[in-house]
């Protein structure tokens, strides 16, 4: 690993999402398409 890598971290279930982030990453593969907002 080297400075300026990208790193991804999924979640184990999907409360946890919602739970700890109110914003949400949508991506397609590596790519990054968009934000989603929680309103819990």
């Amino acid at each position: 690993m080297h400075p300026g890598d990208v790193i991804g971290f999924g979640i184990s279930h999907p409360c946890t999402l919602f739970d700890k982030w109110r914003v949400g990453i949508v991506v397609d593969g590596d790519r990054p398409l968009g934000l989603v907002s929680f309103d819990f």
